[in-house]
């Protein structure tokens, strides 16, 4: 794929994955002190999960733009989910508003960014003697 027309939305997805995951360590690093995390989960796989992704779509978003768009679609997934806890879980369960409306501009980031990618990689994919749908 054309890194000049698909690398802002790679560059929006990878802060927000990155974003995500250190708010899920900070998380981890706060129970550790015995206070609050600032959302209701905080947890090392998530934030592992994350980071992977990071890398799938960093690489993918040069080579192979299928997995690319494959990527993308988890991001979003996972970020839709969050904003959607947001509103469903129990308010009690952030230390303060503030954080429970963090979260949910987090992960609209998130999920704006997945979709930028996602169009990006379906622009972008093109099979062989097909023109440019540009």
């Amino acid at each position: 794929m054309d890194w000049t027309k698909i690398g802002i939305p790679v560059r929006l997805q990878l802060s927000y994955l990155l974003l995500a995951a250190l708010w899920n360590l900070a998380g981890l690093a706060l129970i550790a002190q015995g206070m609050r995390a600032p959302g209701p989960t905080a947890s090392a796989g998530i934030a592992a999960y994350l980071l992977a992704l990071a890398l799938v779509i960093f690489i993918a978003a040069r080579r192979l733009s299928w997995l690319y768009g494959l990527a993308s679609l988890l991001v979003g997934l996972g970020a839709v989910s969050a904003v959607v806890q947001a509103f469903q879980l129990d308010p009690s369960l952030w230390p303060s508003p503030f954080w429970r409306y963090a979260g949910i501009l987090l992960n609209g980031f998130g999920v704006l960014a997945s979709v930028w990618g996602g169009r990006a990689a379906l622009i972008r994919r093109r099979l062989p003697g097909e023109a440019s749908l540009q």
